[in-house]
């Protein structure tokens, strides 16, 4: 029987939330435990909107305010996540965080990481306007201590491959900022079960120069998924197994199904979104009344 709960106090130091202690007596034995909740930020980073597509044109700067490379020895990495975030929901930021979860345990440091929406001209049709899909992304992560939106790739003329993305603008920033660190793809299972796979005409889904981009010169930060035996596919296939090295396979923390499908059918249903997308999200979808446009379900182009 739990005899006694010790005070918690919760302080603000450096933008991170820090539980200095909790002591709890079970049975004679006391359990201290301290942690930090790096997660979330105290002073959040503002973030501007953009009005309208034209004014991502120039939105090329790499946001490095919440970047923190270490000297420590740790080897350094920057998440990377890329989508097309039609909303984004709770599940692609819990994704980044299990991520950096793993890769803290196995030891290494994680400066940063970013969400790159991909450009319009990617073609699927529950695409809602890029400045929208931005901007959503950029108001979900202002409260995160270490996470940011990139808005690079809708800058852009077209649509850029996810290795491209990955080595041309993050693994090249990254080396500009702190050479040596790495840019590092988080990706769910079904991701890297595509390397593997073909188109009906035969044709890879991925370029062999592509998987080598991601997999060779930066790597890949990987959720499992119950029903997939990732070490398998890894196995299975001469290209993943050469860079398994460059691996990190991880199990989710909580069982988290929220797609930006099921938000916007629900949206459509005239139901809650509550606690599905960021708060903000929300606030933003229902000031721009998102659900009108056909990308969503709606009538309006």
């Amino acid at each position: 029987m739990l005899a006694q709960h010790a005070m918690r106090q919760v302080s603000t130091y450096t933008g991170f939330a820090i539980l200095f202690a909790v002591a709890a007596v079970m049975g004679g034995s006391v359990i201290r435990v301290a942690t930090l909740c790096g997660g979330r930020s105290q002073a959040s980073v503002s973030f501007a909107l953009f009005p309208h597509n034209g004014a991502l044109v120039t939105a090329t700067r790499l946001r490095t305010e919440k970047l923190r490379f270490s000297s420590d020895g740790k080897p350094n990495f920057v998440l990377v996540e890329c989508g097309s975030f039609s909303p984004p929901t709770t599940f692609h930021l819990r994704l980044l965080e299990d991520a950096r979860d793993a890769m803290v345990e196995r030891g290494y440091h994680v400066a940063g990481g970013f969400l790159s929406p991909c450009h319009e001209k990617y073609g699927k049709k529950s695409l809602v306007s890029m400045h929208h899909r931005v901007n959503m992304v950029g108001l979900a992560l202002q409260d995160s201590s270490w996470l940011q939106v990139d808005s690079w790739e809708c800058a852009q003329t077209d649509w850029i491959r996810t290795a491209l993305v990955l080595r041309d603008r993050f693994q090249r920033e990254v080396d500009r900022l702190h050479p040596g660190a790495k840019a590092m793809l988080v990706c769910g299972a079904d991701l890297l079960e595509s390397f593997t796979a073909f188109h009906e005409n035969g044709e890879p889904v991925w370029s062999q120069e592509d998987q080598e981009t991601i997999l060779g010169q930066c790597g890949a930060v990987c959720m499992n998924r119950e029903g997939t035996n990732i070490g398998k596919v890894i196995a299975a296939d001469p290209l993943l197994t050469r860079h398994s090295g460059n691996i990190v396979v991880f199990d989710p923390s909580v069982q988290n199904n929220v797609s930006s499908t099921l938000v916007r059918r629900l949206l459509q249903q005239g139901k809650s979104l509550k606690y599905l997308v960021h708060d903000h999200v929300l606030d933003y979808i229902c000031a721009h009344d998102l659900g009108r446009f056909k990308a969503w379900g709606g009538k309006d182009e």
